[in-house]
């Protein structure tokens, strides 16, 4: 229920209330990465670009073998310019699920492929 609320306050425009939703959803469940995502989602609502690089980087720590966790952490960062690390991490969710949102043809991975190469 906390990261529905999470969701909602970000609806809202109130990343505060968001931020503290998803931070008593990590509270009440530390092995589930729904928590760090909302909060890396309320994190960049609020402006906090760092913040919510952190809560996805912790996401992929918690479950390292999970796609969307990469995945989510590359849309990030491709959203924010750092295509690179996009790539890279899009990269390896393909490489964990090549049938997933990362394998799609002229998707973020292919985006950021592209950013890469210059083109």
């Amino acid at each position: 229920r906390r990261v529905d609320d999470a969701y909602l306050a970000i609806e809202r425009g109130d990343p505060e209330r968001a931020v503290a939703s998803a931070r008593q959803a990590r509270w009440l469940d530390p092995f589930s990465t729904e928590p760090l995502v909302a909060w890396a989602l309320a994190s960049a609502a609020s402006g906090d670009v760092s913040g919510a690089l952190r809560r996805y980087a912790q996401a992929v720590e918690l479950q390292p073998k999970n796609s969307s966790t990469w995945y989510d952490l590359g849309a990030f960062e491709l959203a924010v310019g750092r295509y690179r690390a996009a790539y890279r991490h899009l990269d390896r969710a393909y490489g964990l699920d090549p049938y997933g949102p990362a394998g799609q043809p002229g998707g973020l991975l292919d985006q950021a492929r592209a950013k890469v190469e210059g083109r």
